[in-house]
């Protein structure tokens, strides 16, 4: 992946490094941030590449996402 990934640790880890949510008991749960450190999107769960079309629909929303989000920052940049 060619972004940058913050990992909050194992799920027994994730209560001291993430205090923010509330019920997280998802694993993986992955949260968009913008540039100005809020949340923009979240995401919970991952279908694996065996599940195929879901799989494959899942990685797009995954770029879309990071693309829109750094699209929107060169253009506020401007």
């Amino acid at each position: 992946m060619g972004y940058t990934v913050l990992l909050g640790g194992t799920p027994d880890e994730r209560d001291a490094k993430l205090t923010q949510p509330v019920n997280l008991n998802s694993w993986p749960t992955t949260f968009f941030l913008g540039r100005d450190g809020r949340v923009r999107f979240v995401h919970s769960g991952f279908p694996g590449p065996a599940s195929g079309d879901l799989y494959r629909q899942a990685t797009r929303e995954f770029v879309s996402q990071v693309e829109s989000l750094l699209a929107e920052n060169r253009t506020a940049s401007r």
